[in-house]
Parts: structure tokens; sequence; C-alpha cells
């Protein structure tokens, strides 16, 4: 299944963050499965650490789930280009991670 972050296919979503692989690419934090609200969109060198993270700064929030867009190959510089473009297209833009 995928879900769509501006034009962009995510997969997920992932109601834990041990199901995400611990690979690189751009996360979306979501305030439920459909993905219409995003509480947090950004980059990692580790997918699976980083969204543990974010589950623990949103602990107590229902519905919370996780999109990925894994990023073979692409070195931060590049995951934070891909991660600037997309923001452009969403209004008003999620926040980043703390």
């Amino acid at each position: 299944m995928a879900v769509y972050i501006g034009q962009e296919p995510f997969s997920g979503p992932f109601r834990a963050a041990s199901l995400v692989e611990d690979r690189s690419g751009l996360y979306a934090v979501l305030a439920d499965e459909a993905g219409d609200r995003i509480l947090e969109l950004d980059e990692a060198a580790n997918l699976s650490a980083r969204l543990e993270q974010a589950a623990e700064r949103f602990v107590g929030q229902s519905g919370l789930c996780f999109a990925v867009r894994y990023t073979p190959g692409v070195q931060r510089t590049g995951r934070e280009r891909l991660l600037q473009e997309l923001l452009k297209g969403l209004s008003p833009a999620p926040p980043r991670a703390p």
C-alpha cells in the first residue's frame, strides 16, 4: 500500500517504527492511516531509529502511524534536496523534527 505525501508515494502506513527498515530516506509521522494530517516530515540516515524517537515524542497520540520513502544510495544532501522539493508543494508545510 502507498501513502501519498504531496504527489510522492511513500511506503506505509506502518503502525510501529520496528516495521520500518534500518535504511536512509524521508519519513512522515501521520496522525492516522489516511495521512490527512502530517505531524512531522523529515529525512534520516536510519529511519527505524528516527521513528522510534518520533514515537516517543508523540506518545499518547491515538492512531499514530508512519510512512517512509527509502532513498538507497542518496547521501544527506540529496535527501535534504528531496525533502525541500516535497515541502514546497505542501501548504502548510508540516514541521521537521526538533
